[in-house]
């Protein structure tokens, strides 16, 4: 089998969650770049409920119903609450120090954790492209280098979902022998004329991904989305490029918030046990997307 590398990137979160889903082969070398601090704030978590027998949303107790929008609700379902705006109090904050330790289970041939206190903090783009290129350096520096076909790279909190009985994206043989001089994401492939990008998982041949991280400018390209779409854009137009959206069929990702990870722990090992069937997967209840609309990330 050849050899790949693999980028994680970005903020801890659920990565002790997200990444049981990812099932990574042997001949894949992990290159780690993430923050010494992982933060989350919340107002809602899904929670099993004994009595009902299924999931539900729950809610801090003094939370301010004033600030919730439940237009798209019945009076029974009254326990989804959307949040009106970003106005409203936060009680639930989750902190943790990341440590070497935390990723031993992947054997990272290389790991930064970098100080929190360099993220430019209101663009997450700029910390993204931070990453990506501290774990280049990485990759190039590796005695492996010659030897890697591609690079692939993926968010730290993210759960990628291969097509049914699939137990890992890196199956897909869709994913290997690609151009040269393209990349791949799961963004637009016109890129939205230029206006958005999708920054959970890219990859392309390993001359193609250097030549695209080593192009994006932390200043430049920092502002979320369209920053990368008009960056990827300058190199589709000046022909250095090619970007395409692979469409393969059946891969889906999905951000696992904490507050529905312990959904997410306990069909993970039904998905398992059921050959890795996806209609055992958390993403088939009826009400996942108002589980997802509820524990999402939620600012002051």
């Amino acid at each position: 089998m050849k050899k790949q590398a693999l980028i994680i990137f970005g903020e801890y979160r659920t990565f002790e969650t997200a990444s049981k889903f990812w099932n990574i082969p042997d001949n894949f070398d992990i290159f780690i770049s993430t923050w010494d601090l992982s933060t989350e704030k919340r107002c809602c978590w899904v929670e099993f409920d004994k009595l009902i027998n299924d999931w539900k949303i729950k809610t801090i107790p003094y939370f301010n119903p004033k600030n919730l929008d439940l237009s798209n609700f019945t009076e029974n379902s009254n326990e989804y609450f959307l949040p009106k705006d970003n106005k409203h109090q936060i009680s639930f904050e989750y902190k943790e120090w990341i440590t070497q330790e935390m990723f031993s289970s992947l054997n990272p041939k290389a790991c930064r954790i970098h100080s929190w206190k360099k993220a430019n903090k209101d663009y997450t783009t700029a910390c993204m492209i931070y990453h990506w290129k501290h774990a280049l350096d990485d990759v190039l520096t590796s005695n492996n280098w010659d030897s890697y076909e591609n690079i692939f790279m993926i968010r730290m909190d993210s759960a990628i979902i291969a097509p049914h009985n699939h137990k890992s994206m890196f199956e897909l043989e869709s994913l290997y022998n690609l151009n040269n001089n393209t990349i791949y994401t799961n963004s637009p492939s016109d890129l939205s004329n230029g206006t958005f990008f999708n920054d959970i998982w890219m990859y392309g041949t390993k001359e193609s991904m250097k030549t695209w991280i080593q192009y994006l400018d932390i200043e430049k390209h920092k502002t979320s989305h369209t920053g990368l779409a008009v960056a990827t854009k300058e190199l589709v137009d000046k022909k250095i490029l090619k970007h395409k959206n692979p469409s393969i069929g059946g891969l889906s990702t999905k951000f696992i918030r904490r507050g529905i990870s312990e959904m997410w722990e306990v069909h993970y090992d039904e998905w398992v046990e059921n050959n890795y069937n996806n209609k055992y997967l958390p993403i088939n209840h009826p009400n996942y997307s108002a589980f997802e609309n509820a524990v999402d990330i939620q600012y002051e």
